[in-house]
C-alpha cells in the first residue's frame, strides 16, 4: 500500500510543480507584454513631443502660414440678405398686408 501512495503524491506533486511554473511563466509573458507596450507609449510620446518641439521651432524662423480668405463668388458678393423675419419685426398684421 505505501508503494502505491508514493508514486501518486510524486506525481501530484509534479502536477502542482508543473502548474505553479505554468503560472509563473504567464505572469512573466504579461509583465514582458505589459513592458514592451510601455515602452511603445514611451517612444511615441518622445517622438510626437520631438516632432511638435521641431514644428514650434520652423514656426517660429519661417512664421506661421497665413490662412487664405474664402473667395466669394461674384453673384454672392452683392446679393443682399434679409436676415429678419417680417413678423418679428413689423408684427403679424402688417406682413400679411
Amino acid at each position: 500500500m505505501c508503494s502505491r501512495v508514493r508514486p501518486l503524491t510524486q506525481a501530484r506533486r509534479q502536477q502542482e510543480a508543473n502548474e505553479q511554473a505554468r503560472r509563473e511563466w504567464s505572469r512573466n509573458a504579461r509583465h514582458e507584454e505589459d513592458k514592451r507596450r510601455e515602452e511603445e507609449r514611451r517612444r511615441r510620446h518622445a517622438t510626437s513631443a520631438h516632432e511638435h518641439e521641431l514644428d514650434e521651432i520652423k514656426a517660429q524662423y519661417l512664421g506661421k502660414p497665413k490662412e487664405k480668405k474664402k473667395a466669394l463668388k461674384p453673384a454672392d458678393k452683392f446679393k443682399f440678405l434679409f436676415d429678419w423675419e417680417p413678423v418679428r419685426c413689423f408684427g403679424v398684421s402688417q406682413a400679411l398686408s
